[in-house]
């Protein structure tokens, strides 16, 4: 679980090129819900695993638009507008071609509860980890004054529309964020504005996109009916997920009936001539694997090696995959097969995922050379990826904080009882698990049932577990521990967060992040030895059984 997370990370956050190729032109129209034409838009073009776009170009007044791609590969075509959801297309770019591609937007899904909203913009440096909370007015507005020395001010809601930042309704004008949405854009008075927001004025109508593909990309278009079914399916899931999880469930207990979307596939499998399309098939077949749904014939992870080149865009599309398959291999032929795609490959995509994968395998198998290899090949390779920089001050081989060395010095104060301290001194003779997590963290939420049993288990071992929160209020934390197990062990509150000198000293970039410390104050394990399942495995060695 530990490396699909880091895997799925890469896919999503590194920032990565494919190769130069002839023009490609696209024409057509994109439009709103109501087929008209929008008060901003945009059409832009982007790497799948890129947040921002590369190109851009702005939609006419008419809603018509031109614009020329000359990368390829399997890239994102994003279509943009005001108050509307974006829509992103995967385009196969292997060849120049004029092609016509037109759009109808569904209009922003606004949330119900604005609980939450928040203002991000010029004034903050668009930071979502410090937004400004809008204030509720009793005329049922929301809003909130900020100072800005500059003649106008751009800004964005959070809260408002599920996992985006959005535009808002007052504005002069619109602005393109380079992802998919509009930054409003308002006027200031002697340093000084209001952002406001009132809920009336969202229009709340179900719409839905419209999607019109040129007939000269037949065979893209049923890559983009495959893909967008199963981007559709696994959203369902995450969402399902998320909620269950949310709920206080344990994240195992989780079940998705993945069975009519096996059962299609295999139908499709079954009868369809074109080779290409098939192996796009079953490469979303074999991805299935990931959510263990039982019946994934395992050869065909094999044959896709060896019938997809090295250079395929599709690796990128579904990296699960590749890296499953070449487990399947001999050591010896995985060392030569990823080697051979590191060599030769002009996806440097599929090479990056590659090397993470690789370096992680290496460090779960404690195999030190191997790992040392992989680093210095992300380092030297990919220096400007912010991948590169997350795996270097997570797992970094020469990082001050790792096994076999003291844990650093801390002084942290009772969630629930300022009188109460908790230093490397006094907890000096037992044995304690350091956990840094957070009620928002998804991952660290995942992690707590494995947390109650171990400590149900091995308490009376000596064991000890010192949470640290990194919630944005010490309420958040504390609604969650005083209603479960956690209440059980000792916790704690980081105002700071990620801003604190203690997340500097413990070399904190991601949450969650365990350590565990012995008698002595050394720490004993780390990272993925507590994660999930093989937390118990590792408190067995240090504590022992009941």
């Amino acid at each position: 679980m530990y490396k699909f997370f880091l895997i799925q990370f890469v896919f999503l956050f590194s920032f990565l090129n494919f190769l130069h190729a002839q023009e490609t032109v696209i024409k057509g129209k994109l439009l709103g819900y109501d087929n008209k034409p929008m008060k901003a838009a945009n059409v832009s073009v982007r790497n799948i695993n890129s947040t921002k776009v590369f190109h851009t170009e702005e939609v006419l007044a008419n809603g018509e638009y031109t614009i020329s791609i000359d990368k390829h590969g399997f890239l994102y075509l994003i279509f943009s507008g005001v108050d509307h959801e974006p829509v992103q297309i995967p385009f196969l770019n292997d060849d120049d071609k004029n092609l016509e591609i037109n759009v109808s937007l569904k209009l922003n899904e606004y949330e119900k509860d604005f609980s939450d909203l928040a203002v991000i913009g010029d004034f903050n440096n668009f930071s979502f980890s410090a937004p400004l909370e809008m204030i509720k007015n009793k005329n049922g507005t929301y809003s909130v004054n900020i100072d800005y020395s500059g003649d106008s001010v751009r800004y964005q809601f959070i809260g408002l529309v599920e996992g985006r930042s959005v535009n808002g309704i007052e504005s002069i004008g619109f602005e393109f964020d380079r992802e998919s949405d509009y930054c409003s854009i308002i006027l200031t008075k002697n340093n000084k504005a209001k952002i406001t927001l009132d809920p009336k004025k969202l229009i709340r109508k179900k719409s839905e996109e419209k999607i019109l593909l040129d007939e000269q990309i037949k065979f893209d278009r049923e890559i983009l009916k495959r893909y967008i079914i199963d981007e559709r399916l696994k959203d369902d899931r995450d969402k399902k997920y998320s909620a269950f999880v949310t709920q206080g469930n344990f994240p195992d207990d989780f079940i998705f009936d993945w069975t009519p979307y096996k059962n299609e596939l295999e139908n499709l499998i079954s009868n369809t001539e074109n080779k290409r399309y098939k192996k796009f098939l079953i490469l979303l077949y074999t991805n299935l694997q990931q959510y263990n749904v039982v019946g994934i014939d395992s050869t065909l992870f094999t044959y896709l090696l060896t019938e997809i080149p090295y250079n395929s865009y599709l690796w990128s599309m579904k990296n699960y995959v590749l890296t499953k398959a070449i487990s399947y291999l001999s050591e010896e032929d995985r060392i030569t097969y990823v080697e051979k795609v590191l060599s030769e490959s002009s996806d440097e995509n599929t090479k990056l995922i590659l090397i993470v994968n690789e370096f992680i395998e290496a460090k779960l198998k404690n195999n030190e050379p191997l790992q040392r290899l992989y680093f210095d090949k992300l380092k030297n390779q990919y220096k400007n990826s912010p991948v590169t920089e997350i795996i270097e001050n997570q797992f970094n081989p020469d990082r001050k904080i790792k096994e076999g060395v003291e844990v650093p010095s801390f002084n942290t104060i009772s969630l629930f009882d300022s009188t109460k301290t908790y230093t490397k001194e006094n907890l000096l003779g037992s044995v304690y698990l350091i956990d840094f997590w957070a009620v928002w963290c998804k991952p660290c939420m995942a992690e707590r049932r494995y947390l109650y049993d171990a400590f149900e288990k091995f308490q009376s071992n000596g064991l000890n577990i010192i949470s640290i929160s990194f919630d944005k209020k010490e309420e958040d934390a504390k609604k969650h521990i005083i209603n479960s197990k956690q209440n059980s062990w000792i916790n704690v509150f980081i105002p700071d967060g990620f801003n604190s000198s203690l997340t500097k000293d413990f070399e904190i970039v991601v949450i969650p992040k365990p350590f565990l410390v012995n008698q002595q104050g050394k720490i004993i394990a780390i990272e993925e030895q507590l994660r999930g399942k093989a937390l118990e495995q590792t408190l067995y060695k240090f504590l022992g059984n009941n």
